[in-house]
Order: structure tokens, then C-alpha cells, then sequence
């Protein structure tokens, strides 16, 4: 350990340059297989993985959908190609990942560690994939501790120490020739047998029947396999769609959000003179966690439900609080929407009303309060709402669009309200207009930061909000 090895695959990458002397590279079609194979996941699906690949090449339908069965054969994916690549096992991520790369068609592969995790059966497997791109001309270079694969595999070995190579030569040269690193079939038959580096080796100078290693699956063909994979090959299961109307529970939380709250917010400010601004903001928080608690009126809400809603909140907390500094830039409202659209508009309600209550714990409790809570929970509903009736499609562009005009026409027209009930003694006409004038610059301020925020968030937190939904069965995944 430690020797160099991944140093000098990133090294033949181009991924680090050489402290002394250079790494000139003949082919640039390189690609390689990393220790950790989930640094090449990004897909929801095993499939998508391996379908990104492909993607750029341009290649017809039925050709792409070939390569994918032919790849998924090769590797023994065809069970794994739905599953999400992070719920695999150890040697299935090697396996996906190989998949990956091999659909690259290198000139030149590194494998690190390319065993790790890999059952017998698919090392004998492994072992013909390699014989083959060797046979096709691919230069494999691999990085192992696996003695005995290598010995049944490599053609020439290579031992790193001090972050240089002190041996070399070929495969039964450099395991016969080495005293204490060569395998395990070495060390108890060389007095008899010195050149036997491997069980196969000391079977067959026993007269014994080596049994043949599995074949890998046969490699691609020309026109009459493209037709049979995709005759054979088991049909794409479809998500089905998500219903677009709204069920009763989110109807009542409507009549909750945009009667009963308001009513709480009339009251609190006309009756108490908004001097009451904490009892108003609890009774807010208990109405607006009605609607949230109908979500489970057939079933007990699980704790991992409650812990993401929580960090949720906490994450836009904490956002408001690190940019206390710039007036109204902030990502409450971006969070908010992304709530919605991910758990529904019951969740982004709620998340927006504690998001208000306990940041302004830091920013400072006053009549102002109830009415943030409102605004941004109405900003989190209606983007739940919206998402799910499919007028709100889950791309960027669409997201910063509902964004910016929420943040501005929803929390600017409710803030601006509020300081008007509250701050005008005889608010007229003229004195309103002033109010909203005023704010103005800093609503059209808080409407670009909700963009911002949006544009570089949104997609990914909501593919991985999406993948934790499916993880945990939480609900159905946002990403429909």
C-alpha cells in the first residue's frame, strides 16, 4: 500500500503530472476503471448509467439498444439494469462500472483494484473479458493485490515499492523467480515443481483434468444479433404517470392554507394590533402542520418522513443566516419550492413557516413574523400544488420562472401588505402605492437570489431528494 500504483494510472491519465521526466500518450483513447467505482455513477438507474455513455455517439436506436444488451450479458447486469447503482453490492458495482467503461471501446484500459469485491464465479468471467480486449488489441494495464488473478491472467507483472518498480518481467518469470511475493501455489510446490505458478499449473503436472473456466459470453455480431437482442431483450418497464389531480387531502389543506390562516393573520393584526406576533405565529405553526398530518390519516408517519422536512428547514435556516449580510438575498424561497415539488405542497407549506419562525429566532421576532411564515409557506404549497397538476415541469428554467415571480408577487405583495396594516396609521391609496414602491428594489432583490439559487440547486437536490424517496419508500419520486 502506498507504493504509487494509483499514482501511476492518474499519472498515465493525464490526470497528474510526473514531479520528474513525462508521460507521453500515443492513443488518447484511454479510459479506466477507478478503485472506487461510484465516482462513475450519476444516473438513477444502472441503465441511464450506461445508456449516458452511449448517448453522445450517436448511434441508432436499435443499435444502441444492442450494445446495452450486449454489455449487460457481458457483465451479468441484465437483473441489476433498474436498480440504483449505489444499491448494489460491492463486486456489482465493479461489474456496472466496468460496463461503463468498456462501452468507451478504449484503445487502452487501467483497472484498479479490479477484483475487489468480486465473487469467483465472475473473476473467471472478468478474466475472459480481458483475454479478449487483449486479443482485439486493447492494452490493459491493471493495478491489483489479487497474486493469483494476476498469475492466471496478466502476461507481464510488475512489483511497485517506493514509488518505483523494482521487478519486472514475464507472468511465470516474475512469480517463480520471487521468494516471498508469488502465490500460494509457488510457495508449496516450487521444491518440486518450480515453474508451477498456479493450482492449474500443479494439476496439470499431476496428469490431473484442469476444469475449464466459464466462457464469457459471446462478443457482439454483426446484423443477426442486433436483431435477436432486441427481440430477446425484456422490455423497458415504464413508470407509471403521476396522477394529476388532487386528492381531498390536499383540497382541505387549501382551505386551511388560504382561509383559515389568513383569518389568523386578520386577526392578529387588526384585534392585538399585531402586539400578539408569537401567539399569532404558534397558531400559524399548528395550522399549517393540519394539512402535513393528513398526509397520514391512513398510516403512521415514519421518523425518516419527519427528519428530512427537519433538514429541509434547518438547511434554509442556516441559508438565510449565512448571507445575513446582503438584504434580502436569500435561499429560503428556493429551498421552500424545492420542498414542495419534492414532498408535496403540504411539506413545502410546512417547511416554510418553521423556516420563517426559527430563522427570525437569529434575525429577531416582531409583527412581521406571521406574515413571512405565511408568504413562504404559500410560496412552498403552491409549488407542490403546481408540480402535481403538472403545470410546473421539473426543469431549471421552469423552476427559476415560478421562482422569481413567487418571490416577488407572493412574499413582496404579503410583506409589503403587512407593513402597510401595520405602519400606516390611515393607509390610503397613495400611501400604499409608496409602501410597495419602496420595496420594490429589495423584492426584485430576494426574486433574483430565488433564481440564482434555483438554477444551481434545484436539479440536484431534487435528484437526490428523488432518490432518497425511492430508497426509503417515502412517497412517490419527485422526478416524474
Amino acid at each position: 500500500n502506498g507504493t504509487g500504483k494509483t499514482t501511476a494510472l492518474l499519472l498515465m491519465l493525464g490526470l497528474q503530472k510526473p514531479q520528474r521526466g513525462k508521460v507521453t500518450l500515443h492513443d488518447p483513447r484511454i479510459a479506466a476503471v477507478p478503485q472506487n467505482p461510484q465516482t462513475l455513477f450519476d444516473g438513477k438507474t444502472v441503465e441511464e448509467d450506461l445508456r449516458e455513455v452511449l448517448a453522445d455517439r450517436h448511434l441508432a436506436k436499435q443499435e444502441t439498444q444492442a450494445k446495452l444488451c450486449e454489455i449487460a450479458r457481458l457483465c451479468l447486469l441484465e437483473e441489476l439494469l433498474q436498480a440504483h447503482p449505489y444499491d448494489l453490492s460491492g463486486g456489482e458495482q465493479q461489474r456496472a462500472a466496468l460496463a461503463k467503461v468498456l462501452l468507451l471501446e478504449p484503445k487502452i484500459l487501467l483497472l484498479d483494484e479490479p477484483t475487489k469485491g468480486l465473487d469467483a464465479e465472475f473473476k473467471q468471467v472478468f478474466a475472459g473479458i480481458l483475454r479478449q480486449l487483449a486479443a482485439a488489441g486493447t492494452a490493459v494495464v491493471m493495478v491489483s493485490h489479487d497474486i493469483e488473478f494476476c498469475a492466471e491472467t496478466c502476461a507481464r507483472c510488475a512489483l511497485f515499492f517506493d514509488g518505483a518498480i523494482v521487478t519486472q518481467g514475464g507472468t511465470r518469470a516474475f512469480f517463480a523467480g520471487n521468494s516471498f511475493y508469488t502465490t500460494a501455489a509457488n510457495r508449496m510446490a516450487r521444491h518440486v515443481l518450480p515453474a508451477a505458478i498456479t493450482v492449474g499449473d500443479v494439476i496439470a503436472a499431476l496428469d490431473g483434468t484442469q476444469p475449464l473456466p466459464p466462457a464469457p459470453p459471446p462478443p457482439r455480431q454483426s446484423a443477426p444479433f442486433v436483431a435477436s437482442a432486441k427481440k430477446n431483450s425484456p422490455p423497458r418497464p415504464r413508470r407509471p404517470a403521476m396522477p394529476r389531480k388532487l386528492p381531498k387531502r390536499t383540497v382541505a389543506a387549501a382551505v386551511i392554507i388560504l382561509l383559515l390562516i389568513p383569518l389568523t393573520l386578520f386577526v392578529g393584526t387588526t384585534l392585538f394590533g399585531g402586539r400578539k406576533y408569537y401567539f399569532t405565529a404558534l397558531f400559524i405553526i399548528l395550522e399549517s402542520m393540519l394539512p402535513f398530518a393528513l398526509l397520514f390519516e391512513k398510516r403512521r408517519p415514519q421518523a425518516r418522513e419527519l427528519v428530512i422536512l427537519a433538514v429541509l428547514t434547518a438547511l434554509a435556516v442556516a441559508g438565510r443566516t449565512a448571507f445575513f449580510m446582503l438584504p434580502q438575498f436569500k435561499p429560503v424561497a428556493a429551498l421552500v419550492i424545492i420542498a414542495g415539488v419534492a414532498f408535496g405542497g403540504e411539506a413545502g407549506f410546512l417547511v416554510g413557516a418553521l423556516t420563517g419562525f426559527v430563522s427570525n429566532m437569529l434575525f429577531g421576532q416582531g409583527p412581521w413574523t406571521p406574515w413571512q411564515m405565511f408568504a413562504f409557506g404559500v410560496i412552498g404549497f403552491l409549488a407542490g400544488v403546481l408540480f402535481k397538476k403538472g403545470l410546473l415541469p421539473q426543469n431549471r428554467a421552469a423552476l427559476c420562472v415560478f421562482g422569481g415571480l413567487a418571490t416577488f408577487v407572493v412574499y413582496g405583495g404579503l410583506l409589503n401588505a403587512q407593513s402597510a396594516l401595520l405602519f400606516l396609521p390611515e393607509p390610503t391609496s397613495a400611501a400604499v402605492f409608496a409602501i410597495y414602491l419602496q420595496g420594490l428594489p429589495f423584492d426584485l432583490a430576494h426574486a433574483l437570489s430565488t433564481v440564482i439559487f434555483l438554477a444551481v440547486a434545484a436539479p440536484l437536490m431534487l435528484k437526490k431528494l428523488d432518490r432518497v424517496k425511492v430508497k426509503y419508500g417515502l412517497a412517490e419520486p419527485c422526478g416524474r
